[in-house]
């Protein structure tokens, strides 16, 4: 048996790590070029299988030989190992383990020394919230014997940062980080502590939430893709809130527009969907991101589709049409006063066979007129076109042109109204369908 002193209990130790490393490490090397001659179909079994097994064999081996052949010195230098065995960890729970207490070899497991233990560590906060620019402490203390190092790890953090150690004998050691001017990049970092001694380490963090207002990172032109996407990312903590405007109005969620996003950390990343969009759907698109702390706003103009009418055309169309319809009105109104004056003045027989003078018979007594100049007697037959034969030529020739100008003049009028009243009605239609 050999019989080994505190300081050669620490060169033991650490030799023992060192060689368990270094043996395990060749072990491993030798199973493998072992196991890749074995052919292609079996090689990944039998690495795993030579890996875990070569590794279990030397490092039971190694425990086996190594420590049943020493005798520690049964001081705190060795306490670590006395866990080990108690946690069962390396295999030592099967050990037979000793320590020189002085007197005699005792079981490790019976060793019992006072002051000498794992450090107890607290902080002062378990999770803590805070604004972006304001300055923070937190404490750490860390306690126990032999006296522990206390240490915060902040090798990641971007915020400004200060430490305040103080001892307060003989079994506290307490260090103060101090967070100048936080910053919105440590939103969810953990702030660790240890607490170290000769025993072990224990470890203690706190969650740090830094609230800050949200900022639009990114807000693309319209893309196609399945559905055209607005790609856009905020980041804000709290999470923000999301609207977007479209005219100066609110645009409603619907199976047509819709917004879709994940939420990363306090990023906000997603798209603005629109579905078969059209040139209705051009313009400005606001994105409105809020939270207590403020707003942030951001436009990008959508274009889907190209107008088919030139721009303005449809704020001119309503006074060009009210133009047209009351200059064709006006036309109409005069056209039909200047036609009703001709036909009143050149027009004295209508087309559908009015009575008029235009010779009488013999005995005096004026007959139903069949045509213009000729007259129907009593027994049917048409007479007068032998009696006065100058006169009767003239009058009929009078009233055949008059009938003929009387005739063309309500034609034409009839005609005139008609084609007035379907213009009217085309226009209105236009104007209501407007």
């Amino acid at each position: 048996m050999v019989h080994c002193t505190s300081r050669r209990a620490d060169k033991a130790r650490q030799m023992w790590r060192l060689w368990r490393r270094t043996e395990a490490g060749g072990a491993v090397v030798h199973r493998l070029s072992e196991c890749l001659l074995l052919g292609l179909v079996s090689v990944c079994k039998k690495v795993l299988y030579c890996f875990t097994k070569g590794r279990r064999e030397r490092k039971s081996s190694a425990v086996t030989r190594r420590l049943d052949e020493v005798v520690f010195d049964c001081d705190c230098n060795i306490r670590w190992i006395q866990l080990w065995q108690q946690r069962g960890e390396a295999g030592l729970q099967n050990q037979l383990l000793y320590c020189n207490d002085g007197v005699a070899n005792i079981p490790l497991h019976l060793m019992n020394i006072s002051q000498c233990d794992l450090p107890e560590i607290s902080v002062t906060h378990s999770n803590l919230t805070v604004t972006e620019g304001d300055n923070v402490t937190f404490t750490c203390n860390g306690s126990g014997a032999p006296l522990p190092e206390v240490d915060w790890i902040v090798g990641d953090l971007h915020s400004i940062n200060t430490h305040q150690a103080n001892v307060y004998w003989p079994n506290i050691h307490s260090l103060n980080l101090t967070l100048v001017n936080v910053s919105r990049d440590d939103n969810g970092f953990a702030l660790t502590c240890i607490a170290e001694n000769v025993v072990g380490m224990t470890n203690a963090s706190i969650q740090l939430a830094v609230q800050f207002p949200p900022v639009i990172v990114k807000l693309d032109e319209p893309e196609r893709r399945h559905d055209t996407c607005i790609e856009f990312t905020v980041r804000g903590y709290p999470h923000p809130t999301l609207r977007w405007i479209y005219n100066g109005k609110e645009i409603p969620q619907s199976e047509y527009i819709r917004t879709e996003m994940d939420v990363f950390q306090d990023y906000l990343e997603g798209c603005l969907m629109l579905k078969n969009p059209t040139h209705h759907n051009n313009g400005n698109y606001t994105l409105v991101a809020a939270n207590f702390l403020g707003t942030a706003v951001r436009t990008v103009y959508g274009h889907f589709l190209p107008t088919p009418f030139p721009p303005g055309f449809g704020s001119r169309l309503p006074v060009l049409q009210v133009t047209i319809a009351v200059g064709l009105a006006g036309f109409a109104c005069v056209l039909l006063v200047l036609l009703f004056v001709l036909v009143n003045k050149y027009g004295r027989r209508s087309k559908f066979g009015m009575k008029g003078r235009c010779i009488l018979r013999p005995d005096g007594i004026p007959s139903a007129e069949s045509a213009c100049g000729l007259f129907v007697d009593a027994a049917g037959a048409t007479v007068g076109a032998e009696f006065e034969p100058n006169h009767l030529a003239a009058k009929t020739s009078v009233c055949t042109r008059r009938n003929w100008m009387s005739r063309l003049l309500t034609d034409a009028v009839d005609g005139h109204i008609l084609f007035v009243c379907l213009t009217l009605a085309e226009v209105c239609r236009c104007l209501c369908s407007t």
